[in-house]
């Protein structure tokens, strides 16, 4: 990763101990930078949850590696969501970040998470901008969300992205566990009931990074991605949700559109019609 997206680490006098939760299932070839990403963070009080669906490709052989540094479990589950909600049960930290087995932190991530709430007590939840990578880890673009407002945030789905958000666990005991029938927009359903009973607020720092291939499930099953989204919006008819989506919804295109400008050239093009941020290269 370039220089430019490595965020400043910020000191901060009270530490409150952070727990990171990583689901993986036969991601051994990406598990250990997801690991060595929170280990080599300058913030000195991590706990690091890894809850493994049962994998059998050498992923276990990754996390006996790295023992020393973190708590993980191997077992059969009923996906991502039920393996996250396992390991949030097992945190003990003030404050939780979710970083998937493929995706990584960047330095400081989690000293400038900490500050940020400690700093702000009436602050629940941040979210910070995110370097999209490919498969061996060149940024491609970095992702910018805007500043919090719950007018037009949750307009689409991938506004926030998961994996730069840390949340206070009085945040997650208020709003509930991610919904297990949920496997491909938990994490979008899960802001909107966040965002019910507390403040979020948006962190202007690269603080992770997300490994884009076509591999991904909300890629490779974009049809099941948008069918949950239509759940989601279903759920809260309060929600100011982006017209264009709407009309390709009831037409029954969403996925279609989605997939068809998933090129680089035409992603400027997608942003736009879906309502989508800026996105600036690199």
């Amino acid at each position: 990763m370039g220089d430019q997206i490595t965020p400043a680490a910020g000191k901060i006098k009270n530490q409150p101990l952070v727990s990171i939760i990583t689901p993986s299932y036969n991601q051994a070839q990406f598990l250990g930078k997801a690991i060595l990403s929170i280990k080599e963070q300058d913030y000195p009080r991590i706990e690091h949850i890894i809850i493994d669906g049962g994998s059998t490709d050498g992923s276990l052989d990754v996390l006996e590696k790295y023992s020393d540094s973190l708590t993980w479990i191997s077992e059969p589950d009923e996906g991502q969501s039920q393996a996250i909600n396992k390991g949030f049960a097992r945190a003990s930290g003030e404050i939780i970040g979710w970083i998937n087995s493929d995706d990584f932190y960047l330095p400081g991530a989690v000293s400038i998470a900490a500050k940020a709430l400690t700093e702000n007590p009436d602050i629940d939840a941040i979210y910070g901008y995110c370097a999209k990578v490919d498969e061996n880890g060149k940024t491609t673009e970095i992702l910018k969300s805007p500043e919090f407002d719950r007018r037009v945030i949750f307009s689409n789905p991938c506004i926030i992205y998961q994996q730069t958000v840390f949340f206070r666990k009085s945040l997650l005991d208020k709003a509930g566990l991610l919904d297990e029938k949920l496997h491909y927009a938990m994490d979008f359903d899960l802001w909107i009931r966040m965002a019910k009973v507390g403040e979020f607020k948006l962190i202007p720092e690269v603080l992770a990074a997300y490994r884009f291939t076509s591999d991904c499930k909300s890629v490779a099953n974009s049809e099941k991605f948008w069918q949950e989204v239509d759940q989601i919006f279903r759920r809260n008819d309060e929600l100011k949700i982006n017209p264009v989506y709407l009309a390709l919804h009831k037409s029954k295109l969403v996925h279609v559109v989605w997939n068809r400008l998933r090129t680089p050239s035409l992603m400027k093009l997608r942003n736009r019609l879906f309502g989508f941020w800026q996105q600036d290269k690199e």
